[in-house]
């Protein structure tokens, strides 16, 4: 069971009262804000007007609607600037304590132009909105910012097509002592793809929790550093990606804070979900506590670390795969650690780890060193979990639950063949359980410790458990991989599944 320990308030970005209502499927408005950071003369549209409209971006309101001079926006302003797509390109969109909407076709920035929010005052909510139809593009040395005193800026993006951030990325900070980071939402039915960074997080010292970064894609791929991180002993913030087909991850992604408590990360992908760097959850005080780190997508390969760490309690890390296989490490080419283990030196238990492939196989790579100990820190041990069609734990590999007060446990559940070569205690006197269904699993010399071998005749086989094993299986029940007869050589009828998990095309004509 995934979870995340997502705060309700900030469920998601907070949204206008003025923005249309969200299609079924896709929010379609976003919320963008961006500190500028020097001085310049701003063509100001508010002394003797209540509203920025769409042609004092663009005089001539041509298509596309090109700024090409710097614009203070008045705060509340919705510029309808309809089927138009607008460049940024000659001038900087501004909005002092306030936010404003802009709805278009799309949205470009470019040459290193800024949409930005600038609130010093002790304001909350603060930013703009951006809503198109089409896609945005932040360009080479473009930004978006909101940098705010009080709770931090709002930076929403919602397109109905692909959201492509470059430039200098989007921040969305806190800027008082004390406060929390702000809020980055992007929500689109296209792609997302990211070349530089984004941060929503607290600029100041002081106690200030980390801010929140959402986004919604039909694919993501993350190419430079995400922080939700946060300072002092406040709380880590949250990530949460969340894709309709693959979500892949090449930078570092971060919620660690400096003495409290490590933040959350919840990813779910359609698709396959493939990380080649750090995801990072840790809780670096004393007395904190670990984060936690929910992955579910239909595949899964890690190859590069995560961390959950607590200076006094591990945090959790959750894995899990439908119908496609699980793979810790395969693909790397150095360790790959999970480690949800106690880092200060007071003896709290540790963390959990979760691995579990509901339909295909897990594969524990040579590389892969899982860790829920207690540190060496005379605490408990903590629980570490893997369950899979087959499971295979390679040769090379470490599991650990060890602990010098009350012992941890590790327990494999395996519905087909179980290979245990790895390394794996949970010391002292911890618990070790590897359960079976028919087959008796291989278990190597380098399990050590008490280890129980249990067989349960209840778990379900791999075919029959109606989801279909990725390249294993052609169906499982009424999961057919979405194939109709029109798919297999037919041209009508009904396409069925047999008991051996093979098209049945008995009911499909010609």
């Amino acid at each position: 069971m995934l979870y995340a320990r997502v705060r309700p308030q900030e469920a998601e970005p907070s949204r206008e009262r003025d923005a249309p209502p969200r299609r079924t499927h896709r929010s379609s408005r976003v919320v963008v804000a961006v500190m500028l950071g020097a001085a310049f003369a701003h063509r100001v549209y508010g002394a003797g007007q209540q509203t920025t409209a769409c042609v004092n971006l663009c005089p001539d309101l041509g298509d596309p609607c090109v700024v090409n001079q710097n614009v203070t926006v008045v705060a509340g302003s919705n510029i309808e600037c309809g089927t138009r797509a607008v460049v940024v390109s000659g001038g900087d969109l501004l909005v002092h304590d306030g936010r404003f909407a802009l709805r278009a076709r799309s949205l470009e920035i470019n040459s290193a132009h800024t949409l930005t929010a600038d609130c010093p005052q002790l304001s909350s909510n603060l930013g703009f909105t951006i809503q198109v139809t089409e896609g945005i593009t932040i360009g080479v040395g473009a930004s978006m910012r909101a940098n705010c005193d009080a709770g931090g800026g709002i930076v929403t993006l919602d397109a109905g097509g692909p959201v492509n951030v470059g430039g200098l990325g989007i921040q969305a900070n806190g800027t008082a002592q004390n406060g929390p980071g702000g809020r980055i939402g992007i929500r689109t039915t296209g792609a997302v793809t990211t070349t530089t960074q984004l941060k929503a997080t607290t600029t100041n010292t002081g106690d200030a929790a980390g801010g929140y970064v959402e986004i919604f894609a039909s694919a993501i791929t993350i190419g430079d550093y995400v922080y939700a991180g946060a300072v002092g002993n406040e709380r880590g913030g949250t990530i949460a990606l969340n894709a309709d087909g693959d979500i892949t991850i090449n930078a570092i992604m971060d919620v660690v804070t400096s003495m409290g408590d490590g933040g959350d990360m919840a990813i779910r992908a359609g698709g396959t979900l493939h990380t080649t760097r750090p995801l990072r959850a840790r809780g670096l005080g004393s007395t904190s506590v670990g984060g936690a780190v929910d992955i579910e997508a239909r595949r899964v390969l890690i190859d590069n670390d995560i961390t959950a760490m607590g200076g006094i309690r591990g945090g959790g890390i959750h894995l899990q795969s439908r119908g496609g296989t699980m793979e810790i490490g395969s693909g790397a080419t150095a360790a790959v650690t999970l480690d949800v283990s106690i880092a200060g030196a007071n003896a709290g238990p540790g963390g959990d780890i979760e691995v579990q492939s509901t339909g295909n196989d897990v594969v524990i790579g040579s590389l892969a060193r899982l860790y829920a100990t207690d540190g060496g820190q005379g605490g408990d041990g903590g629980v570490l979990s893997i369950a899979g069609a087959t499971v295979t734990v390679a040769s090379g590999s470490q599991l650990f639950a060890d602990g010098r007060g009350n012992p941890g446990t590790i327990t494999i559940q395996s519905r087909d063949q179980m290979t245990l070569s790895g390394t794996m205690h949970a010391t002292t006197n911890g618990s070790q359980r590897f359960v079976y269904r028919q087959t008796a699993p291989s278990i190597g010399s380098g399990i050590t410790g008490p280890y129980t071998v249990d067989q349960d005749s209840t778990l379900l086989p791999p075919c029959g458990d109606a989801i279909r094993r990725d390249g294993v299986e052609d169906c499982d029940g009424l999961d057919l991989g979405g194939k109709a007869c029109g798919d297999v050589g037919f041209t009508s009828g009904t396409l069925r599944c047999s008991s051996t998990c093979t098209y049945d095309t008995t009911d499909c004509t010609n």
